[in-house]
């Protein structure tokens, strides 16, 4: 790891907040999650931020749309533009 920080022999990786919520609740587990998902839970002290001194570094975002229906041209032209503003954003344009 890029820290010397090992990951714990136990992990759950879910994309379900409800879930990841109650399990750091219910336990001593550590949650990597966004500000938004436990401002709450943060602001009534029942969660505490752990403060690491680490440098964010971004990362990859993608576009998930269900498999089974084929893309409308308003999505495939949404989708097309966010390609270019990203672009433009990487490419400090």
């Amino acid at each position: 790891m890029r820290h010397s920080l090992r990951l714990p022999g136990r992990q759950l990786e879910t994309l379900s907040l409800p879930l990841s919520h109650r399990y750091t609740l219910e336990s001593d587990a550590v949650w990597v999650a966004p500000e938004e998902a436990v401002r709450d839970a943060l602001d009534e002290s029942r969660l505490v931020e752990l403060v690491l001194p680490l440098e964010q570094q971004g990362g990859s975002v993608g576009l998930c749309t269900n498999a089974s229906l084929a893309p409308s041209l308003a999505l495939e032209g949404f989708c097309e533009t966010l390609r270019e503003v990203a672009a433009n954003l990487v490419g400090g344009r």
